[in-house]
């Protein structure tokens, strides 16, 4: 079956950087041509369709609107080639069976389409007589092809065709009755392109490119600047002109009273070179110039100037600026105080606003938002020009006045003090710069028990820069200043305080308990301000105490018992020390407890014991003795609680006992007695009894009372010392 074609226009695609879109939908119905004429009137066209504001404008639509597509646009292109703006036809989006062609064949042929998508082929752009061509082969399936003047080649395409009934083409059809080409194109509420008569009437979508201006501010003064803007496109009615200060409260009046105003001043202007004292205009649309000078404005003072093009009672894009006014220069600038090193400044706010001042003095600049600065970092005697400027958050923008000053002679620096004794102090200082002739020397004595007394007032020369006061007392605290002077002006005094060194105390007495020690002392002859105490343990610091005013200090409980103490004193004045005196004590020594023989066997004995309580180092006299064979020996212990004894004699009874030594002081003793163990041996006594009494050394009971008498012998004679048993034989 031979293949029926359809041609369409191709469109090239082609990107470029268009300016930013706005669209704005009408409801007003008109023909094609009333629309696109009023599109251009009051906006730039009918709307250029794109997938993408396909895509936006489609969610406000309830109905067709005409957009910028029509079949014979312009003789000179193709049909449906050319979008209003001129635009060429990149995207189509046709309801199915859209756009129409029209046959002189009464019978429609179906196996044509027309497609309802964007067929993005390939091609020679360089030809111009290239066209696309889509048909259908014997197998219902649609092609594409591509003819030049050479011949055509085909190749198949993803767009999907809806069969739409269709009539032959010849070259010699001719159209029906009921068939226009005045087709334009209305896009339906979902997107889809359908054609219609151009002279149907629908509401239409026009676009304009959004409008971006600058306004140009010049000739700024402190009440007025001359504002120029760029022309706004198409035809412009009038521009309108808004005004706003940062701070309206502070606007001059302009020709009466501003005070029940908004902070938004707007004008409509019909002629841009009006003068703004006179607030009534006639309102034209015949724009004669782009300029407009601002005058009675208030110095120093932000402006929001809008200039808004008005279309067709529209607003377009507004064209922008700010500016300051220049603020006035101040007012009243005086010095109201002068140093070696500093000029303090005042002055009076001017009239009109001001964010800040810069004061300017041999190219350093210092910020100030107050009406007075202190200008530092100055070299004494000299003569400086300082200006102050008046500035707004615009840096360019500003106003200035100045000043003539001298300076004070300068200050000399590191006054230090050195080689403090008990009545005399050196004093040092290096020179200012500056011009200088001599230097005033001031000690004063600062005595808390007298009146203050001046000691010294003396003019030094030039060259010395130091000097030696003498004769003070002792602990003294003493103010000492020097003052350079040039000629008769006076600079300013540097002023240093130090002390003499205090004297020694005397009669440190110390008293202690077994936990507890007292001391007292009398105070250094002179002045101090107070006393150190230190405390040390075997010279080990146990407690420092600072700035101690009275003459006496006491240590409750907490001190080890029977240890050595070392307590040093001395007086401070400032910070110098006198003379340190020392003493040192033992606490009082507390007897151990619990002594016993841990330990025993034929010549020795262990004894222990417990340390009396809170203790470190301690010593202890432990002795031991035997009464029986007059034996007796002591001996030391030192950081121990046990000790042996040797060479001890068996079966005797030794006695013991241990008290706690501290230098010479001594605890009461704690005593107990030990038996080393016996080594018995067998003694056999005979006893002859004679009586003149028949019988009577056979009794029973004489031999009892003889052997009771034996054994009150032994007793009397060996007692408990020693270990002995008396039995008779049986």
């Amino acid at each position: 079956m031979d293949k029926v074609c359809i041609f369409v226009a191709l469109a090239l695609m082609w990107m470029h950087s268009a300016a930013e879109q706005q669209y704005y939908p009408q409801v007003e119905t008109l023909t094609w041509d009333a629309a696109r004429n009023h599109c251009q009137v009051c906006f730039k066209e009918l709307v250029t369709l794109t997938p993408e504001n396909s895509q936006t404008m489609v969610q406000n639509l309830t109905s067709d609107h005409w957009v910028g597509l029509r079949k014979n646009l312009d003789p000179n292109h193709m049909s449906w080639s050319r979008w209003a703006n001129g635009d060429p036809l990149a995207f189509q989006n046709w309801y199915p069976g859209q756009p129409s062609v029209q046959s002189n064949f009464s019978t429609p042929i179906t196996n044509c389409c027309s497609c309802s998508c964007t067929c993005p082929a390939m091609w020679d752009s360089t030809n111009s007589s290239s066209f696309m061509r889509l048909y259908l082969n014997d197998t219902g399936q649609n092609e594409t092809g591509y003819q030049n003047e050479t011949g055509y080649e085909t190749s198949e395409i993803a767009s999907e065709c809806v069969r739409t009934p269709m009539f032959p083409d010849p070259i010699d059809s001719y159209p029906e009755d009921n068939y226009t080409e005045e087709y334009c194109v209305a896009m339906h509420s979902f997107g889809a392109w359908v054609e219609k008569n151009c002279s149907d009437q629908l509401p239409f979508i026009c676009y304009e490119d959004r409008f971006f201006g600058h306004v140009n501010v010049s000739d700024v003064s402190s009440s007025g600047a001359v504002l120029t803007w760029q022309p706004g496109p198409g035809n412009i009615s009038h521009y309108r002109l808004e005004v706003e200060g940062e701070k309206l409260e502070k606007l001059k009046e302009l020709t009466y009273d501003l005070t029940n105003l908004t902070y938004d001043l707007t004008y409509n202007v019909t002629n841009l070179t009006y003068d703004l004292t006179n607030l009534t205009y006639d309102l034209t649309y015949n724009v004669t110039n782009l300029t407009y000078d601002l005058t009675n404005l208030t110095a120093g003072t932000k402006y929001s100037v809008q200039v808004v093009p008005v279309k067709c009672q529209r607003d377009l894009n507004a064209q922008e600026a700010t500016f300051f006014t220049k603020p006035n220069k101040v007012e009243n600038l005086i010095a109201t105080d002068v140093t070696n090193t500093t000029i303090s400044l005042s002055w009076d706010k001017p009239a009109g606003n001001v964010a800040f001042y810069v004061i300017k003095v041999e190219g350093r600049e210092t910020v100030s938002f107050n009406q007075s600065v202190v200008v530092d970092r100055l070299t004494p005697g000299n003569v400086y020009n300082i200006t102050v400027i008046s500035r707004v958050d615009d840096k360019s923008i500003w106003s200035e006045e100045s000043i003539v000053q001298q300076t004070k002679p300068g200050m000399v620096s590191n006054l230090t003090v050195s080689e403090n004794n008990q009545t005399s102090l050196l004093l040092r200082w290096v020179p200012p710069k500056g011009k200088l002739t001599q230097y005033n020397v001031t000690a004063v004595v600062n005595d808390p028990n007298v009146y203050v007394s001046e000691l010294l007032n003396k003019t030094v020369t030039e060259e010395e820069e130091q000097f030696t006061v003498t004769g003070l007392p002792m602990g003294a605290r003493v103010t000492l200043s020097v003052m350079a002077l040039a000629n008769q002006m006076e600079g300013e005094s540097v002023t240093v305080i130090s002390y003499t060194k205090p004297g020694a105390i005397s009669n440190l007495h110390l008293t202690t308990s077994h936990d507890t020690l007292s001391a007292t002392w009398s105070p250094p002859e002179g002045n101090y301000s107070c006393f150190t105490v230190v405390l040390k343990l075997y010279n080990e610091m146990v407690n420092v105490t600072d700035e101690l005013k009275e003459p006496k200090i006491d240590y409750h409980h907490g001190l080890l018992t029977a240890a050595k103490y070392t307590l040093s004193v001395n007086a401070v004045s400032g910070d110098f020390s006198g003379p340190v005196e020392s003493d040192s004590i033992f606490t009082l020594p507390q007897p151990p407890s619990n002594l016993v023989n841990s330990s025993f066997n034929e010549n020795q004995i262990t004894l222990q014991w417990t340390a009396p309580p809170n203790t470190d180092k301690i010593s202890y006299s432990v002795v031991i003795n035997s009464s029986f064979w007059g034996y007796s020996q002591t001996v030391e212990v030192k950081d121990k609680t046990s000790h042996t004894f040797t060479d001890l004699k068996s079966g005797t009874k030794y006695g013991f006992g241990v008290k706690t030594v501290a230098d010479k002081m001594e605890s009461e003793i704690v005593s107990n007695s030990a038996f080393t163990v016996a080594v018995e041996k067998e003694i056999s006594l005979s006893m002859l009894c004679s009586s003149k009494m028949p019988l009577f050394c056979d009794k029973s009971s004489t031999r009892q009372y003889v052997i009771d008498q034996l054994r009150e012998h032994f007793h009397q004679l060996l007692q408990d010392d020693v270990f002995w048993d008396l039995q008779p034989e049986i």
